[in-house]
């Protein structure tokens, strides 16, 4: 069940049919003044990985025009334009990602002996004892 609270907003429904979601959602608010709100939108904005995206999101901020002129508001713009540059030299989501050749599972254990593959590696010494006086460790 959704909440009661619910709201008029401009809706892209082919936006949602082709991209998965609708901009509007984000984007079509007062976002001045609204820190949640501001940073809410801020990180989708960071999280969005594919430039197809990103120009959509451009496309709505201008047709919904909430800029003090009329216009996209420039700190929207702005922040989609810098996700913009970080896509094009780090590369899209899926160009970025490598499929695996090998499996990633661990090798099974039959023996207690095999269990090793599976303790963490000591990060001082040897385990063996050692006296912090210089003399020999008692046995």
């Amino acid at each position: 069940m959704r909440s009661g609270v619910s709201r008029d907003r401009e809706r892209f429904p082919e936006l949602r049919e082709q991209l998965g979601e609708d901009p509007a959602r984000w984007l079509d608010w007062s976002i001045p003044g609204e820190r949640d709100r501001e940073r809410m939108v801020r990180t989708r904005i960071e999280s969005i990985d594919r430039i197809e995206v990103i120009r959509a999101w451009k496309a709505v901020e201008r047709r919904l025009g909430r800029g003090e002129d009329g216009g996209p508001r420039s700190g929207i713009v702005q922040a989609l334009d810098e996700r913009e540059a970080v896509l094009e030299e780090i590369g899209e989501r899926p160009d970025r990602l490598v499929r695996r050749e090998g499996s990633r599972d661990l090798p099974d254990v039959d023996e207690a002996s095999d269990r090793a593959v599976y303790s963490r590696p000591r990060r001082f010494g040897t385990g063996e004892a050692v006296a912090t006086d210089g003399r020999e460790p008692e046995a």
